[in-house]
């Protein structure tokens, strides 16, 4: 076979590809992962055999797109397999492709997302704010203090902005920006307050205060070059709709132990086994090795690195566990309920 990847993505025999083997695979994927329907509206459960091709239908469509719009892809190794015939392995990177790729976009066109990204730019374009941005959070600060300390991570746990006292003035009282302005200013104030102490504040707090707080249609307004690097989208937040977008803590806490237990399920008991004696034992890869009878411990970073591509990709697609949103307590609260269905798996294990 000597085709281009262009002349293959037109072929009969790309199209049959995605639906009967490509298609079922990211619906049971996604049901695996256990996506909300707001992040994936595709769920294949109690369908008519019509109702079902027709979502598969609608799965290669989409499928189809990402393969002709050719970013981000690795074209070589893909259309690799494509001359070697290899459809095993072709599946499953297009698959973990497409997943990854669809929530993504879901995640950054959603309205919560674009509030996000206006107020940090408008935080961080602000003289009167101290701003610090890491790789994975945004903090500020409404002083010129910029020795401060990050807020305690533990404080913004089971937090309800409903009940913190309301702002005295309204969305109506200014103009986009200055509203963003205010409303931050009496926000750090009322949370350095509550803390006893003056310090960096994560702006998606502040978000999430300002989305409790105006129960409205946000209207994201075209703003000047001179405001923005870029213009947002014209976009309404409605807190009702998306309310699975929204960063709750304690909805996200009470979904840990259920979360794991789905990672964990899709590991091998070779991939659950070495994650529990690196992270819980803290065993070295040479330790590890030894213990489980290995040859080399490059065995054991090769099992691991497996591990860790799989449990980043899983936490891409919940909100909180992975940048640009990452909560460092409750992603450590999952990690350590991974931990605990490691456990179970490494008990067994050791009485064989």
């Amino acid at each position: 076979m000597d085709q281009s990847w262009d002349e293959w993505i037109q072929s009969k025999e790309c199209f049959d590809f995605l639906f009967s083997y490509c298609a079922p695979a990211v619906l049971r994927q996604a049901q695996h992962l256990a996506l909300s329907r707001e992040v994936w509206p595709y769920h294949g459960e109690n369908l008519t055999p019509e109702t079902k091709t027709e979502l598969l239908q609608d799965l290669v469509g989409e499928m189809w797109k990402l393969l002709k719009e050719n970013k981000n892809l690795p074209v070589e190794q893909l259309l690799t397999y494509v001359q070697n015939q290899n459809w095993h392995g072709l599946k499953l990177i297009l698959v973990r492709l497409f997943i990854q790729d669809y929530v993504e976009k879901r995640r950054n066109s959603s309205p919560w997302y674009k509030l996000y990204k206006y107020v940090r730019q408008i935080i961080a374009g602000l003289p009167e704010f101290v701003y610090l941005a890491e790789s994975n959070k945004s903090f500020y600060a409404a002083c010129q203090d910029k020795d401060l300390s990050k807020s305690p991570p533990e404080f913004w746990l089971n937090q309800d902005y409903n009940l913190w006292p309301d702002p005295p003035f309204s969305v109506h009282d200014f103009n986009q920006k200055k509203f963003i302005q205010k409303t931050a200013i009496f926000f750090w104030e009322q949370a350095c307050q509550k803390l006893n102490q003056k310090c960096l504040l994560p702006i998606r707090e502040l978000v999430a205060f300002i989305w409790a707080k105006f129960n409205y249609f946000y209207q994201l307004e075209e703003t000047r070059e001179a405001e923005l690097s870029s213009e947002p989208e014209r976009g309404s937040i409605d807190r009702e709709e998306s309310q699975d977008l929204l960063l709750d803590r304690q909805l996200l806490q009470s979904q840990l132990s259920t979360l794991a237990q789905q990672l964990t399920s899709s590991w091998s008991d070779k991939m659950c086994v070495v994650f529990y004696l690196k992270h819980e034992q803290e065993l070295s890869l040479g330790e590890i090795a030894h213990q489980l009878h290995y040859k080399s411990a490059s065995s054991v970073k090769y099992v691991l690195q497996q591990t860790y591509d799989s449990l980043r990709f899983f936490c891409s697609l919940w909100p909180g566990l992975s940048p640009p949103d990452l909560d460092q307590v409750l992603f450590d609260l999952f990690l350590e309920n991974i931990i605990y269905f490691c456990k179970t798996k490494y008990s067994v294990h050791n009485k064989q």
